[in-house]
């Protein structure tokens, strides 16, 4: 029974290896809630900038994208982040792709300056779509792509057919309120499921608490189009794992018929005919051996 411990022992450890090997792959967040995901997501920023909006309020604003942004793993072939400042009239800070790093963006965050005037969010959401999410700025055929929308009071005009030909063109909407936000307006033109899509708070102060949630359902939005990479190693525990298997069931046979593994027995995997245990040197070989006579 020595080597049918012996081979249990390596089997468990295989799959505890395997399992952390695949674990290892799959992990998407580091420590926080920072996002690692190795999918390409276009998310566009649309911030309303109305005269609603204190000057302190506005800076919590820019805080709180700059937290969204450090915790996203940004580049060209990762999250590329866009900006759109509305009131009144919406006007494009920055396209997908005119900030590559996270510190440019960094920078381009904190030079963000308020435009005030009034609340057209659903002329903003019209302008986002028709300006924003465009090859020629950036916008990517393989990407996962995102609207964020933070506002801090109920629209002036539409925004139900606005957000709807978003969703439409297989776009996403985050929606968040704060203070006098509407929250039935938020739902409405948030994506489904509504729980994940919609954030209200009451005070500009309480933004950070909702960082690393936001952080996690974006990350986990942008996993759906990430390729299942099967490198050497991974590839190598599939092979190895199963093999180790049925050398256990072939030990695990011999011991069940009453059979006494002889130390001395060589025995291996028939690999062209896999299950079939054969053993060289040992009683079953020349009792087969003696039948043949």
């Amino acid at each position: 029974m020595d080597h049918l411990l012996l081979v249990l022992l390596l089997l468990w450890s295989s799959a505890l290896t395997f399992s952390s090997g695949l674990q290892a792959e799959g992990s998407h967040t580091s420590t926080g809630a920072r996002c690692d995901t190795t999918a390409k997501a276009d998310i566009v920023l649309l911030v309303d900038g109305s005269g609603s909006i204190g000057n302190l309020e506005f800076e919590i604003f820019k805080s709180f994208i700059s937290s969204i942004v450090r915790n996203l793993h940004i580049g060209p072939d990762r999250v590329q982040i866009g900006l759109v400042q509305y009131s009144f009239r919406p006007q494009t800070e920055w396209h997908l792709n005119t900030y590559q790093t996270t510190y440019s963006l960094l920078g381009a965050t904190s030079s963000l300056r308020q435009i005030t005037g009034g609340t057209m969010t659903g002329m903003a959401l019209n302008f986002t779509l028709q300006n924003n999410f465009q090859p020629d700025v950036g916008m990517r055929a393989d990407s996962q792509k995102i609207v964020v929308l933070l506002t801090d009071g109920e629209s002036q005009d539409d925004t139900r057919l606005p957000s709807q030909k978003l969703k439409d063109a297989g776009i996403e909407i985050y929606a968040i309120g704060v203070r006098g936000a509407k929250e039935s307006e938020l739902k409405s033109i948030a994506s489904e499921p509504t729980e994940i899509h919609t954030y209200s708070v009451t005070d500009f102060s309480f933004l950070p608490a909702i960082v690393d949630n936001l952080t996690i359902n974006l990350c986990d939005n942008s996993k759906i189009l990430e390729p299942v990479r099967l490198d050497a190693v991974v590839i190598s525990r599939l092979v190895v794992l199963p093999l180790l298997f049925i050398a256990a069931i072939c030990f695990i046979h011999k011991a069940t018929r009453g059979q006494k593994p002889d130390p001395q027995e060589n025995v291996e995997l028939d690999y062209y005919n896999l299950g079939v245990c054969r053993a060289e040197g040992g009683p079953a070989e020349e009792e087969g051996a003696q039948a043949g006579e």
